[in-house]
């Protein structure tokens, strides 16, 4: 008997798009042998949609998100008899129909209101069992700050750093730039809560610096500055398991075309350079280094 199978995706963060293309990866690879995939697209005003005849696998639909809508079941999820169903949100004649139930979920959402932990408490809320990390992991991980300060804490190595509320920039200039030359040029600028690269800023100067911050706070409440890396050797660890057991996965080094400046959101998704980067696995380094960022990797 096959488990169905619910992939949540969309939401109305700045990365709803990237969300979208992460889904159809997801599903895609789902084996139709042993699940059965339950599409469920959170529009960006928050409503569910939900559809078994295949529109929600298609990414030419995606062109226009409101016909897209219209074609589709507006849903919500509710426990019913001990399960979780997914519920048309339009009663009929005797009440709201029953589309599928759901056995698990897999949250495949980017940015605010999804990866920050939101759509993970949701899922508790229903006590439907669902893969990634909890509420807390997901909550620390979207959050540089609380991730940066945690990690100092268990001393673990970071570049130097400092964050700063976007309105602090009106008043305390001074002291921001102050912090930004002893940390010395370049800096990266980040917005705490978002990720693909949007509103993150390289900065050379003040004058750039200043500039940058006013991009970069129009994402989010926090603005993190970094120390830029020169050169920038990019390296991923995996990591499978939770505090009881967990194992590090080979490690992979990717290079992209300018390892002077950061990938834009474009480069990523639109103009295919993150499709096109090279990946080295396992990464060329060495033996002690690898086992170091591991450790690392484990630690976090």
């Amino acid at each position: 008997m096959n488990l169905n199978v619910a992939v949540f995706f969309g939401g109305e963060s700045v990365e709803h798009e990237v969300s979208i293309i992460t889904a159809q990866q997801a599903m895609n690879a789902l084996d139709p042998q042993k699940y059965n995939v339950l599409p469920i697209y959170i529009a960006k005003d928050r409503k569910m949609y939900f559809s078994t005849i295949g529109f929600l696998r298609d990414m030419r639909e995606y062109r226009d998100l409101d016909e897209l809508c219209k074609k589709c079941t507006q849903v919500t999820l509710a426990q019913v008899n001990n399960t979780v169903a997914i519920l048309s949100t339009k009663g009929g004649l005797f009440g709201r129909r029953v589309l599928a139930n759901v056995d698990f979920a897999i949250p495949v959402m980017h940015g605010t209101y999804g990866e920050d932990g939101t759509i993970q408490g949701f899922l508790e809320a229903l006590h439907l069992p669902y893969a990634g990390c909890d509420i807390f992991g997901a909550t620390v991980g979207q959050d540089k700050v609380f991730q940066k300060r945690i990690l100092e804490s268990a001393g673990l190595p970071i570049v130097p750093w400092f964050a700063a509320y976007g309105d602090e920039i009106d008043d305390c200039q001074e002291e921001i730039l102050n912090k930004v030359h002893q940390i010395g040029y370049p800096v990266i600028l980040k917005p705490a809560r978002t990720g693909s690269s949007v509103g993150i800023q390289v900065a050379h100067s003040d004058r750039e610096y200043l500039e940058a911050f006013e991009e970069t706070r129009q994402f989010d409440e926090m603005v993190i500055t970094e120390k830029t890396i020169k050169p920038l050797v990019e390296i991923n660890c995996s990591v499978l398991g939770d505090h009881t057991h967990a194992q590090a996965s080979v490690l992979e080094q990717v290079q992209s075309g300018d390892a002077e400046e950061l990938l834009t959101f474009d480069d990523k998704y639109i103009n295919g350079s993150m499709a096109g980067a090279s990946r080295i696995v396992p990464a060329p380094i060495a033996q002690e280094l690898t086992e170091q960022i591991q450790k690392y990797a484990l630690k976090t």
